[in-house]
């Protein structure tokens, strides 16, 4: 490429910079209410999304992806509503100014459907060999 700027003809050479793509996330699993995934070299952050499936659809829960920044998992809790399916999408995504990568594909979970979420015990105590905690709301013993 040639440049002329004030009677003054220069060369300038253009330099292109491929852009590789992030792997895309694999091993996606439930563990109880815990999306998790491996981790992605070069990965700064994971966005995750939460669908909920039903009669053959997949409708999204989460409008705005849930940025993980820290570790290769999301508890969603007690969020869940028991008898319901659900899965999820997960990419790897490029520290802001990594010009040498892409964010990744989307990689999607199997289909989960909660029997039951149980919430965890509070106020646990062991006192005299005797395991003791509060009362679980909706259990029966």
């Amino acid at each position: 490429m040639r440049v002329k700027q004030s009677g003054i003809e220069t060369k300038a050479k253009t330099v292109e910079r491929k852009q590789t793509p992030l792997a895309t996330p694999t091993n996606l699993t439930w563990d109880h209410t815990t999306a998790r995934w491996d981790a992605v070299k070069d990965a700064d952050y994971y966005i995750l999304y939460i669908y909920e499936y039903k009669n053959g659809n997949y409708s999204l829960i989460t409008a705005q992806g849930r940025h993980v920044y820290e570790g290769t998992s999301y508890d969603m809790g007690t969020r869940f509503e028991v008898g319901k399916t659900y899965c999820f999408d997960v990419k790897a995504c490029a520290a802001y100014g990594d010009l040498d990568h892409l964010d990744s594909e989307y990689g999607r979970s199997g289909n989960k459907t909660f029997e039951g979420v149980v919430p965890s015990l509070t106020n646990v105590q062991v006192e005299n060999g005797k395991l003791t905690f509060d009362a679980v709301p909706g259990a029966s013993e």
